[in-house]
């Protein structure tokens, strides 16, 4: 037997600041909640010696500066800096009655943005953006209880894929 709720608390967030000065060139940030994903299937579970719970958690920083080429294109560049964090806890032994083996880790990935705006009249605009795939590199040392043992260091690698929007 499980749990039958098997959600889990995400965080979530988005802040924006732009600067739209008297000249061609605009600056702005952003800073979101990027993706993430979160269950808890609790301990006592079947499948508890697989997954007892496990979240992925991502915040994305992204300073980007913006140039008028004319009246009517624009050009936006920015810098992706990714902030992911990886958690998941197992049991060890039918249903996890051994103990339990935790992982914990931080890293952070670096990609670009790049945009093109097309003014087509005054009332419609048509942009272009694409989002650099992001490398994500996930390490730790699992913490493990209820015996003795000395588990390897783990890796986990993840790409965000190329992203590329028409709107």
């Amino acid at each position: 037997s499980g749990t039958d709720d098997l959600s889990a608390w995400l965080p979530g967030l988005s802040a924006f600041w732009a600067n739209k000065s008297e000249g061609k060139v605009h600056f702005g940030v952003g800073l979101t909640s990027f993706m993430g994903l979160a269950a808890d299937y609790g301990d006592t579970w079947q499948g508890a010696q697989y997954v007892q719970n496990v979240s992925l958690y991502t915040f994305d920083l992204v300073p980007a500066v913006s140039f008028e080429l004319s009246d009517k294109w624009s050009l936006g560049i920015g810098l992706d800096i990714l902030l992911g964090k990886f958690e998941q806890q197992l049991g060890l032994g039918p249903n996890g009655s051994v103990g339990q083996l935790t992982l914990e880790s931080t890293t952070v990935g670096l990609g670009g943005n790049f945009g093109l705006l097309w003014k087509v009249c005054d009332k419609s605009n048509l942009g272009l953006k694409l989002r650099s795939p992001i490398e994500m590199n996930f390490e730790d040392t699992p913490e493990v209880t209820g015996i003795p043992a000395s588990p390897p260091s783990l890796e986990i690698e993840m790409e965000v894929p190329l992203e590329i929007t028409l709107g």
